[in-house]
């Protein structure tokens, strides 16, 4: 039988190699960032958000849903994941080279949705409209120009949304959930010129997601 380390000394060193482990893992947290690419929304209409999502909150009639912050309001492009932090400079080359071709084209927020089903709801949302094709273009270069960055690889079709509520509870909670929203009528909050998409490092925490841009890119400018 190999005899193992016992007492004090086993104790210390036992010790020694967790702080050792917890050290490398911090190091290897370091390494990566949690990203994403998004269209931001414009201060003046986040008051309309704000309100529209008062207005759900009262209609709902359950406490299941979690509502989304204010810092949460934006239409997410592409989610990557886990990115080296040392591939954060080719990345954002190629989110400049994805924007150059694509001119600067508006969209509006209206109308109340949710995914997967309305039987089911996980997320409760608020729809886009306005030049869509613009719109589901310049998703497109973006998902081609970065397809080789991140540990996420998106499954689903592209659906430009902006996220207002996220549902948590039993399966009536659920229901009763999507039933309050189906027939709900949100009129038009406004539309905006969208000129950029951010690239945005997410950082978890207990007390929930802050956010940070790295990049701004413009739309329709010539890569230098």
């Amino acid at each position: 039988m190999v005899p193992v380390a016992g007492g004090r000394a086993g104790a210390s060193l036992a010790l020694r190699n967790l702080k050792f482990q917890i050290s490398n893992l911090k190091l290897a947290a370091s390494d990566f960032i949690r990203a994403f690419v998004a269209v931001s929304v414009p201060a003046e209409l986040k008051a309309a958000i704000a309100k529209t999502q008062r207005q759900l909150q009262n209609r709902a009639g359950t406490n299941a849903i979690r509502w989304t912050a204010e810092a949460q309001w934006h239409l997410t492009l592409k989610f990557y994941g886990n990115v080296a932090s040392e591939q954060v400079p080719a990345l954002t080359g190629a989110l400049r080279a994805a924007c150059q071709p694509i001119r600067p084209f508006s969209i509006s927020l209206g109308g109340v949705g949710c995914f997967p089903s309305w039987q089911k709801p996980g997320a409760i949302w608020i729809g886009v409209g306005g030049d869509i094709t613009a719109l589901e273009t310049l998703q497109k270069d973006v998902e081609q120009r970065t397809a080789g960055f991140g540990s996420h690889s998106e499954k689903r079709d592209f659906h430009p949304h902006l996220t207002v509520g996220r549902v948590k509870g039993s399966a009536c909670d659920t229901r009763a959930a999507g039933q309050a929203f189906r027939d709900q009528h949100i009129p038009d909050l406004g539309e905006w010129e969208v000129r950029e998409i951010e690239l945005i490092q997410s950082t978890l925490s207990p007390r929930g997601s802050s956010y940070q841009a790295l990049g701004v890119f413009s739309l329709g400018r010539t890569c230098v």
